[in-house]
């Protein structure tokens, strides 16, 4: 049996995090058979909708996969029928589903779902169409039955089409990729819907961006421009007619009208068609190494608003260097600076990925010096997608993991600090089966955010994960030292802590949880510190407390003070050192030598030399 589940999380704002709330998953969906492809969009009132491919009806060739969408609340509670309501099942297959959030001329609330769709068939040819449905908060559609055709492909199968709202959510457009006889190969289109109805609005196919696509040039992205009614369009191209290389155009989504009168070409050489990302005004994309080299490096691009580029003209280096770079992701913050996070494959053989991020000022400069700030070394850590902070920081959620069945989350402040420790913190336990694609994080308007993501766990499923941010993080524990024999069992008591206590060997931001409770025992066999935090509510404390467990320091043999050799520990004593001096052992300070020690227990002897002292902080 195959399921929908949605999970609750807490993250918390400014350097904290929490785990699961109630520590499990709830199912969304017990349909039988395989659901995949996810799409999901905010629905305007704090909740989010998903819309997924949904394999409940058969796996053959005929009637192979409908579309389903839900709808959740602000705590990933179902709004709609059990296991989803369907906004098509027509024959053969209905795919690549994107679910957008717009409004009506009534400025009545609208969940549109467009999407890839095989139901056209002339003999055992199928021909590929665009369709879209609409629904109401209330889960009822609007259009016909099994959604309202917007674009006729043409015979093209490679669409991935994809979908934004524009001119405040009035409308939606679209992009994909249309055969253009006789040209043998695709071109790139963009069109807008109506949603009060579902028909186009630009005039016949729409607006056609470049023509001479190949067959495996599937990638075209849109982004809408804040401060302005225009949509960004970025595209790829693998070669056919043109020349291969990312390019961009501006469109205005009243009339559908280009606002450059040219293309921008972007980058024109050594491109992988996967690896580009399109955020606003900023493209990045992974581009193949010069003179023979193996591999590839990140670069980006930030987009005038007359159609030339901000930056240099092959673009700004994000990273270059040893390794291949792919999967650029990217993030904005109201200083104008932009984090790309991406993943570094250092060892092809052993498929070993780290995950980096850079971040660029306005004019393409790098603040992470050369190579950019790694945020985890994790074996597997690959497909990260980001969430901007208000803080100006940025948010990443990644696939980790031998089988990529675990999720880890890492927050990087404006500054560049991984204050959730060097490798992030994993969210929940390892997911049966492994992490399709990538993961797909929504910012709510309510507060917090939500993520979702597909997983082969018994056949293919989607799962969603609703974060919030914790407003007031408690206050750090205290912890006082303790002073214990060498070898002896010692004993750190947080305190002021109503919550959970997390300790670690070492710093907030780097330590990794040593013990859990408001006492942490270990045995003492050096002086040691160990960090505690504080979880209250699903939310950590922004710093942590720090204790010691000092060793008292016993001669072992009569010697020099300054000489490891005569104490138990090995070392020097310190000004917060308990220091005996043992019966029948002479300690001596040397000449002109200023000796430290919190206490001292005279029972054998110390010796003065000149211009020596011994200095008690008690």
């Amino acid at each position: 049996m195959k399921r929908i589940l949605t999970l609750v999380l807490l993250l918390a704002s400014f350097g904290a995090f929490a785990q699961f709330v109630n520590g499990g998953f709830t199912p969304v969906s017990t349909a039988v058979n395989e659901q995949q492809e996810s799409a999901i969009t905010s629905d305007g009132t704090g909740g989010y909708v998903m819309a997924w491919r949904d394999r409940r009806k058969g796996t053959g060739s005929a009637d192979s996969s409908d579309i389903y969408v839900q709808r959740f609340d602000g705590n990933g509670n179902m709004l709609w029928a059990t296991n989803g309501i369907p906004a098509c099942t027509a024959p053969n297959v209905q795919q690549l589903p994107k679910v957008v959030l717009c409004k009506t001329s009534t400025n009545q609330p609208r969940i549109m779902v467009v999407w890839q769709d095989y139901r056209a068939k002339v003999g055992t040819t199928t021909y590929t169409k665009i369709f879209c449905q609409a629904f109401d908060l209330n889960g009822n559609p609007q259009y016909a039955t099994n959604g309202v055709e917007v674009a006729d492909c043409n015979g093209t199968n490679n669409i991935y089409p994809d979908a934004v709202p524009a001119l405040n959510g009035s409308r939606v457009v679209f992009a994909y990729n249309r055969r253009y006889d006789p040209d043998a190969y695709g071109n790139y289109f963009v069109q807008a819907i109506n949603p009060d109805n579902g028909t186009t609005l630009f005039t016949g196919n729409g607006t056609r961006l470049a023509s001479g696509i190949d067959m495996f040039s599937r990638a075209i992205l849109l982004s809408e421009l804040e401060g302005t009614q225009h949509i960004q369009v970025a595209w790829a191209m693998l070669g056919a007619s043109n020349t291969p290389g990312i390019f961009a155009q501006r469109i205005n989504p009243s009339n559908g009208s280009k606002v450059w009168a040219a293309n921008l070409a972007i980058q024109a050489s050594g491109y992988g068609a996967t690896s580009f990302e399109l955020k606003g005004d900023i493209v990045a994309w992974s581009q193949e190494k010069v003179n023979s080299q193996t591999g590839t490096d990140i670069f980006a691009q930030k987009l005038n608003a007359d159609g030339t580029a901000a930056w240099t003209t092959q673009g700004a280096a994000v990273y270059v260097g040893p390794g291949t770079q792919s999967a650029p992701k990217i993030s904005r913050n109201a200083f104008g600076e932009t984090f790309i996070t991406w993943n570094n494959l250092y060892s092809q053989g052993n498929s070993q990925y780290e995950l980096f991020v850079q971040k660029l000022d306005p004019f393409g400069n790098r603040l992470f010096g050369t190579d950019g700030q790694l945020l985890s070394s994790n074996t597997g850590n690959r497909l990260p997608n980001v969430l901007e902070q208000p803080d100006g920081g940025t948010i990443s959620i990644s696939m980790t993991g031998s089988n990529q069945n675990r999720l880890l989350v890492h927050r990087l402040s404006r500054d560049g600090r991984r204050l959730w420790g060097f490798n992030g913190r994993e969210i929940g336990s390892a997911i049966g089966g492994y992490i399709w694609n990538g993961v797909l994080p929504l910012s709510l308007s309510g507060g917090g955010a939500v993520i979702g993501f597909n997983t082969s766990f018994g056949g293919d499923n989607v799962y969603a994960g609703k974060f919030n941010f914790c407003e007031t993080p408690p206050a750090a524990p205290a912890v006082a030292t303790q002073y214990v024999e060498l070898g002896a069992t010692a004993t750190l008591t947080a305190t002021g802590c109503n919550g959970t206590v997390n300790w670690y060997d070492t710093n907030h931001q780097q330590g990794v949880i040593v013990g859990t409770g408001p006492t942490f025992s270990f045995t003492a066999n050096a002086t040691a510190t160990y960090y505690a935090e504080c979880v209250l509510d699903q939310c950590a404390s922004l710093t942590t407390g720090a204790g010691q467990a000092r060793v008292i320091i016993r001669s072992v043999q009569s010697g020099a003070w300054d000489q490891p050799a005569t104490w138990n520990c090995n070392c020097i004593p310190e000004a917060l050192d308990q220091v005996v001096v043992m019966p029948g052992h002479s300690v001596t300070l040397p000449t002109s030598y200023t000796a430290h020690a919190r206490e001292l227990r005279q029972e054998g002897t110390l010796q003065n030399s000149a211009n020596s002292e011994l200095r008690l902080s008690y």
